[in-house]
């Protein structure tokens, strides 16, 4: 490659895309519309927030190492949250007394 070439412009990608359109075979997608653009940045959203609460809801899981039990599924751990917080704090205390 030559070292023009290297450099990333506007006329450099316009160049790209010029010379990839002109390729037998090419092939071309359509354009999304604004609702459909709207309807797959909503599912990227939604997807994301699953993750970060899947990850939120292993990391309370790891409470399970100082011996507390916690409530299969996310719903069960949400109701039943608070209650073992609660006790848990009362087992930390009592642990932290007797030290």
């Amino acid at each position: 490659m030559k070292a023009e070439q290297l450099i990333q412009t506007d006329a450099a990608d316009a160049q790209g895309i010029w010379t990839a359109s002109q390729q037998p075979g090419a092939k071309f997608v359509p354009i999304k519309s604004e609702a459909q653009q709207t309807v797959l940045a909503l599912h990227r959203l939604r997807a994301q927030l699953m993750k970060m609460r899947i990850m939120q809801t292993k990391e309370i899981r790891l409470l399970y190492e100082f011996g507390v039990a916690l409530p299969e599924g996310h719903l069960a751990l949400r109701k039943g949250l608070p209650e073992v917080l609660r006790d848990a704090d009362r087992k930390l205390e009592r642990t932290a007394q007797t030290r």
